[in-house]
């Protein structure tokens, strides 16, 4: 969820919506329906959104606002109503579809997405003289095709236990990184203090991925060489 912001004059406020089956989707308030919302939602919560309204995320007004970019997004107004409902709902941690990583350079700067990969190499951690909020490291993961997309890790909750990661990287381990942002400028993507990064997910991908996983650890130094190289290209360096 973000914070009451001015577009062309006028507030909103704007948040992902995920349903029981992973789907994710955008909504939208405007005017004094930006402020009610505001005070009446929490992130991580479930809620019930009854009358709401859905516009085009294509509106040349608002276009470059959208984090997911789905083809509509929900239109909160003064009309609907927000509930938590009576029977528990189970929203998933993994959403209902990965992107593939063929698709993440087309994705627009700033936008999330969600990938799942093979762990090839990590990076040393930095920013270890500091405060642990600003500690990350750069992961490299794989797709079955050898397309390779780099994950800067971020953030207190994902250095509870750095020899993990290691142990994590040795067997090439399946990760997903869930909710991550698209930074173009770098050519990579970035957690946030809302993303997850799951080992061995319980997910048909990762059943996939299980060939690939036994190709790289026949031919491991080849692999790790191969990340090595292009980590390097973003100075990103391993003791």
């Amino acid at each position: 969820m973000e914070k009451i912001n001015a577009n062309n004059g006028q507030n909103y406020i704007r948040f992902i919506l995920m349903d029981e089956e992973g789907s994710k989707m955008e909504a939208m308030a405007f005017g004094k329906a930006c402020f009610t919302t505001n005070q009446g939602i929490s992130e991580g919560e479930v809620y019930n959104f009854t009358s709401v309204g859905f516009g085009s995320t294509h509106d040349v007004y608002l276009y470059k606002l959208f984090y997911i970019r789905r083809e509509y997004y929900v239109n909160i107004t003064t009309e609907t109503e927000i509930k938590i409902p009576e029977t528990k709902i189970s929203i998933p941690l993994l959403p209902r579809t990965f992107m593939e990583f063929k698709m993440v350079p087309f994705c627009p700067h700033r936008t999330y997405t969600d990938v799942i990969g093979v762990i090839v190499y990590i990076s040393d951690i930095t920013g270890e003289d500091n405060s642990r909020l600003q500690r990350s490291k750069y992961v490299a993961i794989m797709d079955s095709r050898g397309n390779m997309i780099t994950v800067h890790v971020r953030g207190t909750k994902f250095f509870q236990n750095n020899d993990g990661w290691r142990e994590q990287e040795k067997v090439f381990q399946t990760m997903a990184a869930v909710h991550v942002k698209v930074n173009k400028k770098k050519a990579i993507l970035a957690t946030t203090p809302y993303s997850e990064i799951i080992f061995s997910p319980k997910r048909a991908e990762a059943k996939e991925l299980e060939g690939f996983q036994n190709h790289l650890l026949r031919d491991r130094q080849r692999a790790q060489r191969f990340a090595r190289k292009c980590m390097l290209r973003l100075r990103v360096k391993k003791k």
